[in-house]
C-alpha cells in the first residue's frame, strides 16, 4: 500500500520531530514542543533576515504541496516515467517557501526530501559530512533567504492575494530558480518499473526515534543521486551489505565507534559518557519478574521510549552512531548500542566489559516497557533498590554501577540537573567514589529547573563540581556506604566489580542457548507478542512513606 503525502502525515511526522525540543526566543521565552509540534503557526517567522508567508496562507500552501506532489507522482505512474531527484527537490523546496511550522521546519522539509528519495530509488542521504558541505549548504539557504527577502516581506505587510492562483503567481524567484537548478542535473529518469518496491511515507514518518533522526537529513551531494541507476551500485551495495566490513566483524564496528568519540563541539569533546549512558538505558528498563525490557529490541527507536523524559538527551548519541550504522548496515541497533558503550568505557580508561551479540531490533512498539522504570535522581535509597532490585542487581552491584558517573555531565535542559561529577568527566576512574567521601557537599538549587542538588567548590581551581541526591544517598545509607568506602579505597576492585556488573546489564532481557545465541521469542520478526498498554506518564505515583524512605536530603542535613 502506498500512502500520499497528506497534511496529516505531516503533522504527525513534525510532531515526532520535534518532541522534546524547545524553541528558545530571543526575549529568552520558551515555547514547548507540545505548544508548537504538528501545529500551524500563528506567528510571522523568518530566516536569514526574511519573513516567510504570513499564517493565514500556511493551510493554503500546505494543500497546494500535496495535492501537486500527488499529480505529479499520478502522472509519472501514467507515463510509467519518473525523475524522482526533480521530485524530491521541488516537493522539499516549496515546503520551505512557507515554513509552515513555527521551528522544525528544516528538520520536516529534509524528512519529505528523503522520504522521496527513500520510497523511489531506496537511499538516505545525509547533509555535510565534511565542513565545506555544510558550508555550501548554508550558502544556499542563506542566498535563497536574502533574494526572497523583499518579496516575503511585501507579502508579509500587505493583506495578500485572496486566491490560490495569485499565490503562486507570487512565489519567491530563487527558491523557484534553485529547485529548477537541482533538478536541472537530474536529466535521466527512472523507468518505474525498475524502481525498487515503493514503501509508504507512513512508515518513515512511525519509526522516528522520539526527539530526532538521521532521515531528518537533507542532500548533501546532489550529483551522487543524479546517475543511471545501472551506475548506482554503490549506494545499493550499502544500503544492503554494507560496504564498512563483513557482517559479523565486530572488531570492525568496535573501530569506528573509538574513531567517532573526538567530539570537539560536544560537552567536554568526548561522545563517550552518552554513548555510555545509551547503552545502560536501552537495557536498565528490566524487570526480572515479568521479564519484558531489557537491551533487545532498540526501543528508543520509538518515541514511546524515545521520548521518555528519563532519556532526554540520548538523541546525541544515538546520531553519533549513525554514521557506524551507515558503515556496518548488518550490525542491529540494539547491538550498536551497547557495544558502543561498552567499547566507549574501556577507550576512555576503563575496564574491558564482556559482551555477546545477538540482539535484534523491534519491527513495531508492541513490546516496548512503560515509562518510569528508569531512576529517577531526585529520590532517595529506597527509590534506588526499588529500580536496581526489579533489574536483579544487589546493594553491591548498584554501588558498582553508580560508578557510571565517573562520566559525563548533567545538563538542566534534560534532567533538571546541572554540572558534572569528576574533574575530568571523560576519563573512567573511581574519583567519584572518593570524592563523595572527600568533600563537603552543601545543597544547591538549579536555577533554571529548581532542581536540589548538592555542590562542591575546590579551593584551589574554583571549579565546581555537583552530587545528585541518588550519589548522596550511597554515602547515607549504611550497606551503600559500605561500598563506596570499597571502591574509593581500591580502584581495581571497583574495575572488577563494575566490569561484572554491567556485562549483566547488557545481557538483560537476553536468552541464549548452549551456544550463546539469543532465542528470545521477539527475535523472530513477526513474532511479537502483545505487551500490556504502555503508561503514558513519566514515573508511577509513590505514597508518602516509598517517596521519602532514604531520601538523601533528609539523612545529609541530620549528619550536619
Amino acid at each position: 500500500m502506498k500512502d500520499d503525502l497528506s497534511e496529516d502525515l505531516i503533522k504527525e511526522t513534525h510532531c515526532i520531530l520535534t518532541m522534546g525540543i524547545p524553541t528558545i526566543h530571543r526575549n529568552n521565552t520558551i515555547t514547548t514542543s507540545e505548544q508548537y509540534g504538528g501545529i500551524y503557526r500563528a506567528v510571522i517567522v523568518g530566516a536569514g533576515g526574511c519573513n516567510f508567508s504570513t499564517p493565514r496562507f500556511v493551510p493554503v500552501h500546505m494543500k497546494d504541496l500535496c495535492r501537486s506532489l500527488k499529480e505529479d507522482i499520478d502522472s509519472a505512474e501514467k507515463n510509467q516515467s519518473i525523475d524522482p531527484v526533480s521530485l524530491a527537490s521541488e516537493c522539499s523546496l516549496g515546503f520551505v517557501e512557507f515554513h509552515p511550522f513555527q521551528d522544525g521546519n528544516g528538520r520536516m522539509c529534509r524528512m519529505i526530501l528523503n522520504a522521496i528519495l527513500c520510497r523511489y530509488i531506496g537511499v538516505i542521504v545525509p547533509i555535510g559530512e565534511d565542513e565545506d558541505e555544510r558550508k555550501e549548504y548554508m550558502a544556499i539557504k542563506v542566498r535563497a533567504s536574502q533574494e526572497c527577502e523583499a518579496f516575503c516581506a511585501q507579502e508579509s505587510r500587505a493583506e495578500g492575494p485572496d486566491t490560490e492562483e495569485e499565490i503562486n503567481r507570487q512565489k519567491p524567484p530563487r527558491l523557484a530558480e534553485l529547485s529548477g537548478v537541482i533538478s536541472s542535473a537530474a536529466r535521466t529518469e527512472y523507468p518505474v518499473e525498475q524502481l525498487i518496491h515503493p514503501f509508504p511515507f507512513v512508515l518513515l514518518s512511525r519509526e522516528v526515534s522520539g526527539t530526532s533522526s538521521l532521515l531528518c537529513t537533507t542532500i548533501n551531494n546532489t550529483h551522487s543521486l543524479l546517475r543511471p541507476r545501472s551506475e548506482m551500485s554503490g549506494v545499493n551495495q550499502s544500503q544492503a551489505g554494507g560496504q564498512g566490513s563483513k557482517p559479523g566483524d565486530f572488531e570492525a564496528v568496535r573501530k569506528s565507534v573509538i574513531d567517532l568519540l573526538k567530539q570537539p563541539d560536544y560537552d567536554d569533546g568526548s561522545a563517550g559518557p552518552v554513548l555510555v549512558r545509551l547503552a545502560w538505558h536501552s537495557a536498565g528498563t528490566y524487570d526480572v519478574e515479568t521479564d519484558t525490557g531489557g537491551s533487545n529490541g532498540a526501543g528508543m527507536r520509538y518515541e514511546a521510549e524515545g521520548g521518555d523524559p528519563a532519556n532526554a538527551g540520548l538523541q546525541n548519541a544515538r546520531l553519533f552512531l549513525e554514521p557506524v550504522k551507515r558503515q556496518h548496515p548488518w550490525i542491529t541497533y540494539s547491538d550498536l548500542w551497547t557495544l558502543a558503550g561498552v567499547t566507549a568505557i574501556r577507550a576512555m580508561g576503563g575496564p574491558e566489559v564482556s559482551w555477546r551479540p545477538g540482539r535484534t531490533d523491534y519491527v513495531d512498539d508492541s513490546k516496548l516497557p512503560p515509562r518510569g522504570r528508569l531512576p529517577d535522581a531526585a529520590q532517595g535509597a529506597a527509590h534506588i533498590r526499588a529500580v536496581f532490585y526489579r533489574m536483579g542487581f544487589g546493594d553491591r552491584e548498584i554501588v558498582a554501577l553508580s560508578g557510571a558517573h565517573n562520566l559525563g555531565r548533567c545538563h538542566a535542559g534534560n534532567s533538571g540537573f546541572e554540572g558534572k561529577w569528576v574533574n575530568n568527566p571523560t576519563r573512567f576512574s573511581n574519583q567519584y567514589f572518593r570524592l563523595l567521601l572527600s568533600e563537603e557537599w552543601t545543597e544547591k538549587t538549579v536555577p533554571e529547573s529548581g532542581a536540589l542538588q548538592f555542590a562542591s567548590v575546590d579551593p584551589v581551581t574554583e571549579e565546581e563540581l555537583m552530587m545528585l541526591p541518588t550519589d548522596i544517598a550511597l554515602t547515607t545509607d549504611p550497606e551503600f556506604a559500605k561500598y563506596v568506602r570499597m571502591y574509593a579505597e581500591d580502584k581495581a576492585l571497583f574495575f572488577e566489580d563494575f566490569s561484572r556488573a554491567f556485562a549483566k546489564l547488557m545481557e538483560l532481557g537476553i536468552r541464549r542457548d548452549a551456544e550463546g545465541r539469543v532465542t528470545n521469542t521477539d527475535n523472530e520478526k513477526g513474532g511479537y507478542r502483545s505487551a500490556p498498554k504502555k503508561s503514558e506518564s513519566a514515573a508511577p505515583v509513590q505514597d508518602d512513606a516509598s517517596r521519602t524512605g532514604g531520601c538523601p536530603v533528609a539523612h545529609h542535613k541530620a549528619r550536619l
